[in-house]
């Protein structure tokens, strides 16, 4: 496949990603936790995207991060790979790549089997444990089984997705500055 064809696809996946509902309803979105002596934790999660819009952003946003997929975002490190050494643009897309995996690296606030979650592995227990394929599914299970804390998980999942989504229209940016550079 053609470096333009696979930008173009990266676009037209992109443009899917902020036309959904989990975009049109991320602005705002909360989670309210209540904590009363002798009663415990209470959460609600009511403010933004509900379920059926995240798994569907989720269902496009794979294509991004699936190395099966040509618009992973791993795949099209391999076209800037071959620009030269110190071209701006290679320099500028590896700066924004390992700024997105130091993102998705980092631990969040939420603890899980004697350890924080990053923002990678909670990522990946949601879409391997409950949206796309099931082999995470008993592990997706349990962080859900958190009582109060699932509206927390759920709020941190919609959260991570909408930085994730602002990292790919970063990436589109600068597949778009490269066709009009590199290909003309």
């Amino acid at each position: 496949m053609s470096i333009r064809k696979v930008f173009t696809l990266f676009e037209e996946k992109l443009i899917e990603l902020f036309q959904s509902n989990f975009s049109q309803n991320l602005a705002g979105s909360s989670v309210t936790i209540k904590w009363e002596t002798g009663q415990g934790f209470e959460s609600n999660l009511r403010r933004g995207p509900d379920y059926e819009a995240i798994k569907n952003f989720v269902t496009t946003f794979r294509n991004f991060i699936l190395d099966t997929d040509s618009i992973s975002i791993r795949n099209i490190a391999k076209i800037y790979d071959q620009l030269p050494d110190g071209n701006d643009l290679k320099e500028r897309f590896n700066d924004a790549r390992t700024n997105f995996n130091n993102f998705l690296d980092a631990p969040i606030f939420i603890e899980y089997n004697s350890g924080r979650l990053t923002g990678r592995k909670i990522i990946e227990l949601y879409i391997y444990g409950d949206v796309i394929h099931l082999n995470k599914y008993d592990e997706f299970k349990a962080l859900k089984s958190l009582g109060p804390m699932n509206d927390v998980v759920f709020y941190e999942i919609v959260n991570l997705l909408g930085k994730c989504g602002e990292f790919i229209r970063f990436f589109n940016g600068l597949n778009q500055e490269y066709l009009r550079t590199e290909l003309n």
